[in-house]
C-alpha cells in the first residue's frame, strides 16, 4: 500500500505540472519524475497505463523543443475563443456559466484545501479551481496516506483516501473530459492533448481503484463467531 500511495503521488505531481505555463526548469522536472515511474511495475498494471505511457513518452519529446513552441502550443491548446489562454483548466468555466454557482465551486475547493492543512490566498500561483492546484491538493493526499502506511496508522492513510475518493467524484471526474475534447480540437496530436487524455484515464481508474481500497481497508476482521463492522 505504501508503494502504491508513492507511485500515485508521483503520477499526480507530474500530471500537475504538466498544465503550467512551460518553462525550462518545470520541463526537467517533469522529465525528470516521469523517468521514476515510466517503466513503474506497479503503474504499468493498470488500465490507464497505456494512455500514461504515451504521455510519458510525449514528455521525452518536449524535452528537445524550445520553450516558446512549447509556449505558443500549450496557449493554443487551452485558449478559448476570446483569446484568453489557461482559463479552460479552470474547472468553474467549464461545468457552469452561472457567477454564484462559479464561486460555490470555488468556496467548495478552498474548504477541502484548508481541511487538508493547505493555504490557499491571493499568494497562490493559480486559482483554487485550476487543474493543477487540484492535483497538487491529491498529490499532498497521497502523501498523507503513504505517511499513514508508513507509520502503521492506517486510521491516518484511511482518512487521506476518503479525502481522495471525494475530491474525485466531486470535481475532477466531471470536468476532466470536456477539457480532453477541448484539446483534441484545438490541439490534436500535441503533447497536450496526450496530457489531457492521461489524466482523464488516470482519474477515471483512480475513482475505481480507490473504491476497492477503501472497502478493504473498512473491512474489519471479525473474531470467530463474532460479527463484522464496517
Amino acid at each position: 500500500m505504501l508503494e502504491l500511495a508513492s507511485t500515485r503521488y508521483v503520477a499526480y505531481r507530474v500530471l500537475a505540472m504538466a498544465f503550467l505555463p512551460p518553462t525550462t526548469e518545470q520541463v526537467d522536472a517533469i522529465v525528470t519524475m516521469s523517468r521514476e515511474i515510466i517503466d513503474d511495475p506497479i503503474a504499468a498494471r493498470f488500465p490507464y497505463f497505456p494512455a500514461w505511457q504515451e504521455f510519458l513518452l510525449g514528455v521525452e519529446e518536449i524535452a528537445h523543443q524550445m520553450i516558446p513552441g512549447i509556449h505558443h502550443l500549450y496557449n493554443t491548446a487551452f485558449s478559448r475563443a476570446s483569446g484568453n489562454p489557461g482559463n479552460l483548466l479552470q474547472e468553474s468555466l467549464h461545468r457552469t456559466g452561472e457567477e454564484q454557482d462559479r464561486a460555490d465551486i470555488t468556496r467548495d475547493l478552498v474548504n477541502r484545501y484548508v481541511n487538508a492543512g493547505l493555504s490557499v490566498g491571493a499568494q497562490s500561483p493559480a486559482p483554487a479551481d485550476h487543474i493543477t492546484v487540484q492535483l497538487e491538493y491529491l498529490a499532498v493526499l497521497c502523501d498523507a496516506e503513504a505517511t499513514g502506511w508508513h507509520n502503521a496508522e492506517p486510521g491516518q492513510a484511511l482518512r487521506a483516501l476518503r479525502l481522495n475518493r471525494a475530491h474525485l467524484r466531486k470535481h475532477l471526474c466531471w470536468w476532466l473530459p470536456g477539457l480532453e475534447h477541448h484539446v483534441s480540437l484545438t490541439a490534436p496530436d500535441s503533447f497536450y492533448l496526450r496530457a489531457a487524455r492521461a489524466v482523464t484515464e488516470f482519474i477515471h481508474h483512480e475513482r475505481d481503484l480507490l473504491d476497492m481500497i477503501i472497502q478493504i481497508c473498512e473491512q474489519t476482521p471479525a473474531p470467530e463467531g463474532g460479527s463484522r463492522d464496517a
